[in-house]
């Protein structure tokens, strides 16, 4: 019992540590200046799709930025089927931010991006 009980207290322990280096992303509401792509990579038409004759396509999607401009995190928010949600976050991943900053200071921040995709004589 005496063993569990130390198990469970370092257990407690160490949540607690790590809960303290979780950084604050904030909203472009809460920030002076707003990230900005400054490298980007246009996704592929999914070859899945025109063979299925989807001829056009979106994904929005929620990006993490870090305080360095990367993009740590893609969560995927709508998107319309034929593989176009792969083919943005194979790109999103690729691509390279200024970051938001917070009175002349770099945060980690979210954003909204929509991606689209149209063929125009299939």
């Amino acid at each position: 019992m005496k063993i569990l009980w130390i198990i469970f207290l370092f257990a407690i322990a160490g949540c607690n540590s790590t809960s303290n280096s979780v950084e604050t992303v904030y909203d472009k509401s809460s920030v002076s200046k707003v990230a900005v792509v400054k490298k980007r990579v246009e996704p592929a038409y999914p070859l899945s799709a025109y063979r299925n004759q989807i001829y056009k396509g979106y994904v929005i999607s929620s990006l993490t930025i870090d305080k360095n401009g990367n993009v740590k995190n893609i969560e995927l928010v709508e998107y319309s089927k034929g593989g176009f949600a792969k083919s943005a976050k194979e790109a999103l991943k690729q691509w390279k931010y200024t970051p938001a900053s917070l009175n002349g200071k770099a945060v980690n921040s979210v954003l909204t991006v929509r991606l689209d995709w149209q063929v125009e004589n299939p």
